[in-house]
């Protein structure tokens, strides 16, 4: 059952690697870090799914935000969202996001899966500086509780989590991340 339990978390989150310290050797429905948006999707539809992430006013908008809901190719996402740098015509990832909606599912179930998922994900990532899973009042959206954990290398970040609305002004959903560390320094800036 142990063996089975793992196979499925490590399936279902469809995040691979061959080395346990480089972001870019994981990925999100078989999106990395670093691959070019264009290998999966058309430029008509980045261009269609661009939206506006909410930066502060004032903020240089330095990378640009794309939505993806219901691709044939997710097997195990409901959406997957990219930041790629504003301008950039290879549309180079430097950012991905994967997200299951738990609006229909107790928000319980997604933090007992998220607990499963960093489990082990703390076992494959012996080499990155961790943030242990914890819950965190949202400063930008009052109702918003995240309950996260991270892992950190010297060129980004994977973070787990589950994202809990609690007066339902939108739906909870879980989302595992990958982010290099220029996307990082640039959100640290733009909220």
């Amino acid at each position: 059952m142990k063996i089975f339990l793992k196979i499925l978390i490590l399936s279902l989150f469809l995040i691979t690697s061959s080395k346990a310290d480089n972001i870019s050797d994981f990925q999100i429905e078989g999106i990395s870090i670093g691959d070019s948006a264009l290998k999966f999707f058309s430029e008509y539809e980045i261009k269609k799914n661009r939206r506006d992430p909410g930066y502060k006013k004032g903020i240089n908008a330095e990378f640009t935000h794309v939505e993806n809901e219901k691709k044939s190719f997710f097997k195990t996402y409901d959406y997957v969202d990219f930041n790629f740098k504003t301008g950039d015509k290879k549309y180079i990832i430097h950012s991905i996001k994967g997200g299951i909606d738990y609006s229909e599912k107790p928000i319980s179930d997604c933090k007992k899966k998220i607990k499963e998922i960093f489990n082990e994900l703390s076992l494959m990532f012996t080499n990155m500086q961790v943030v242990k899973i914890r819950a965190t009042k949202s400063k930008s959206t009052p109702d918003r509780v995240n309950t996260w954990g991270s892992f950190f290398s010297k060129d980004g970040q994977i973070t787990v989590g589950c994202h809990e609305f609690t007066k339902g002004s939108r739906p909870n959903y879980l989302a595992v991340s990958i982010r290099t560390r220029e996307f990082n320094e640039f959100l640290a800036t733009a909220y």
